[in-house]
């Protein structure tokens, strides 16, 4: 069942939202390097201390840490390659994945120990119990490990593959294999919420998961009792609300621990930058005393050519902007991009690789998403909420015909978005010019009065 409805609901909500009061701190980061995702940069729980990954010049991501009242950060020797940080309950520590494995560092970077494998992690948390709760892989279920060391345990049980007889957007995605990411742990230390995957038009379904294992539950809406769904993973925020993004928007929602279920009004608290490298992941994190702390460095992309084993093969040369993915055609000479035009409205744009020259390739008043290139590359096969529902459409990219509303099966026929060689065009941000600076402040100052 589709659920566009929430995109008007959205709207309505986020006219209402008023100016952001000035900010707590606005913090750049370290010279000469730049943020990563959002999803990167994460407050500890007292508030006081921010983990996040940063790019030095040459490419390489590490693990620095800085406190909210210097006016410095500090680099933790060892921490190359990491990525989703997130900290021990008391401030002392920090976890983090890198190379394939599971890491732990003390907060002044004098301890480090590998727990275990993560091939291709998204996101952990750790317990005051000292139990970890991580999504080793991008599917499968997620699984707990003592801080200290030991086997690693199952504790979610996968749902069975949606239908996507009639609504995936590619191949890939129609062949999806579930997946449970993103957890945080609710205030009883027991109980967490995590996200499931696939995701349904671009929104996921916030689940609540125990670290003895067992049923899995969903957090439920009101009255009438339908799974929550959020454009990203939410967090609980004290007190008493789950935080989540609709789109561009950063939303915040009364929730109830003890029935799971959120309750009352979506309320926008301020507009978000599009991520285009973790779509899904969160785009904040609130401590335990309601500093709320996001990463706003994605405003403005390029694209990069990449290998298959991780290795920057070099920029395109094609107009900086607002983009929120890309798709490279079979003969790698042109890539399709969609555009942000306003928070509810996005357009496809047809790039040429060897010129760099861009142009618009549609026009409507909405979201179009998700593009993919027909095996040919003569036609881009996307997704649309033009006419208030998502569907599926096809254009040739010479202009030569009109629009068309398309079949699941014309996925059958559609490009992979790696090349046979290996080779993957992805967004990166702009050196420099979307370095991007942290923001820290009260999350309950951005309620409306």
């Amino acid at each position: 069942m589709r659920r566009g409805v929430w995109l008007c609901l959205m709207l309505a909500s986020a006219a209402t939202a008023v100016a952001a009061p000035a900010p707590r701190a606005v913090l750049p980061p370290p010279i000469g390097t730049r943020l990563q995702s959002p999803a990167h940069t994460v407050i500890s729980p007292s508030g006081k201390y921010l983990a996040f990954i940063a790019t030095d010049s040459l490419g390489v991501d590490r693990l620095w840490v800085r406190s909210i009242a210097a006016a410095s950060a500090r680099k933790l020797a060892g921490t190359e390659g990491a990525r989703f940080p997130f900290w021990s309950p008391d401030d002392r520590s920090i976890g983090f994945f890198a190379k394939g494995k599971l890491k732990t560092i003390a907060t002044d970077g004098s301890a480090s120990r590998t727990l275990c494998d993560a091939k291709d992690a998204r996101g952990g948390a750790w317990s005051p119990s000292g139990v970890i709760v991580f999504a080793p892989d991008d599917e499968g279920p997620l699984y707990r490990v003592s801080a200290t060391g030991g086997a690693a345990v199952a504790i979610t049980h996968l749902a069975a593959p949606l239908d996507t007889s009639d609504h995936r957007e590619s191949e890939e995605e129609e062949h999806a294999q579930p997946g449970d990411r993103m957890p945080s742990f609710l205030p009883d230390g027991r109980h967490f919420l995590y996200q499931q995957y696939p995701d349904d038009e671009g929104l996921y379904r916030v689940m609540v998961g125990s670290v003895e294992g067992g049923d899995r539950k969903p957090v439920l809406v009101g009255e009438s009792k339908t799974p929550m769904l959020a454009s990203s993973a939410a967090i609980y925020a004290a007190p008493g609300y789950l935080i989540f993004s609709r789109m561009q928007v950063l939303m915040a929602q009364k929730f109830d621990a003890g029935s799971l279920e959120v309750s009352g009004p979506e309320i926008p608290l301020t507009s978000v930058t599009p991520d285009p490298s973790l779509e899904g992941a969160p785009r904040v994190s609130v401590s335990a005393n309601g500093t709320l702390a996001y990463c706003n460095q994605a405003t403005y992309s390029v694209m990069e050519w990449f290998s298959k084993d991780g290795r920057s093969l070099g920029k395109v040369p094609v107009e900086a902007g607002p983009y929120e993915s890309v798709a490279s055609a079979p003969d790698s000479r042109r890539a399709v991009l969609v555009r942000f035009v306003a928070s509810d409205d996005t357009d496809l744009w047809l790039a040429n690789l060897q010129s760099g020259f861009a142009s618009r390739l549609t026009h409507e008043k909405g979201m179009e998403r998700a593009p993919r290139w027909s095996s040919d590359g003569w036609r881009v096969v996307f997704r649309s909420n033009r006419d208030g529902k998502w569907k599926t459409y096809s254009k040739a990219v010479d202009g030569s015909d009109e629009e068309a509303l398309v079949t699941a099966s014309t996925a059958q026929h559609l490009a992979k978005s790696v090349l046979p060689d290996g080779r993957e065009l992805r967004l990166s941000p702009v050196p420099g010019r979307s370095a991007g600076q942290t923001v820290i402040r009260s999350w309950t100052s951005l309620l409306p009065r």
